[in-house]
C-alpha cells in the first residue's frame, strides 16, 4: 500500500475515531491517471498515485473520510438501483452532486487543520456529525 495513504487512513481514524472500520475496511486501488480518489459499492478505494504526491496529508484525511461516507451511505448501489446500470450523463451529473452534498455537510477539508479553526474563532474542533458548534465562514 501507498505510504502516504496508510498515513492519511490513520489520521482520518484518528480525526473522526466512529468511522475507523469504515475507512480501514476500504481497498486500496492504484489508478494511474484517475487523478484523484473515487470508492465503489465494493469498498475500493481507487486512488491515484500523482494525486497523493500533489496533496498535503490532512488534505488526504478529508478525502479519504469523504469517500468513507460515500461507502458507509452505500452511495453506489443506491445509485444502481435507482439509476440503473448505464445512467444518462445528465442524470448521473446530479446524482453526484447530491450525494457529494452529504459529506461535504458533515466535514470539510478545513475541519482538518485545527489551527484554523482556531484563528476563525470557531468554538471547539467541527470534525463530527454534531451541529452544536459553530462553522467557521
Amino acid at each position: 500500500m501507498n505510504q502516504k495513504l496508510a498515513e492519511a487512513r490513520i489520521l482520518a481514524a484518528r480525526k473522526m475515531p466512529y468511522m475507523t472500520h469504515q475507512v480501514m475496511t476500504l481497498i486500496p486501488v492504484e489508478r494511474p491517471g484517475l487523478g484523484t480518489m473515487a470508492v465503489d459499492e465494493y469498498c475500493r478505494l481507487n486512488f491515484d498515485p500523482a494525486f497523493l504526491e500533489d496533496r498535503g496529508l490532512k488534505h488526504l484525511a478529508f478525502v479519504v473520510l469523504h469517500e468513507a461516507i460515500h461507502v458507509w451511505g452505500r452511495h453506489g448501489k443506491r445509485c444502481l438501483r435507482l439509476l440503473g446500470e448505464k445512467p444518462a450523463p445528465d442524470r448521473l451529473a446530479i446524482w453526484r452532486q447530491a450525494v457529494d452534498a452529504g459529506p461535504r455537510q458533515t466535514h470539510s477539508p478545513r475541519d482538518c487543520d485545527h489551527r484554523y479553526q482556531r484563528e476563525q474563532g470557531a468554538k471547539r474542533p467541527c470534525f463530527g456529525i454534531g451541529r452544536d458548534w459553530q462553522r467557521p465562514a
